[in-house]
């Protein structure tokens, strides 16, 4: 039980993460917005999730890692 705690607690962390970076952006004014830094800030999720997919054996299994 405690694996699988471990394992939720990753996905909905990048999750929480995700969600905060889209609610703070949604208030900057399109001309402050860096599109770089939305970029970065994408690929960095990006290289997260796929270094959860790779320590989790069947991560596909994980109803939540799916949707993430």
């Amino acid at each position: 039980m405690e694996d699988y705690n471990e394992v939720y607690t990753k996905i909905y962390s990048i999750y929480s993460h995700h969600a905060e970076k889209v609610k703070e952006w949604s208030v900057i004014s399109w001309t402050k917005l860096d599109a770089n830094v939305l970029k970065e800030e994408a690929d960095s999720q990006e290289s997260q999730v796929r270094k959860l997919k790779k320590s989790l054996p069947n991560a596909e299994k994980y109803n939540p890692f799916v949707k993430l």
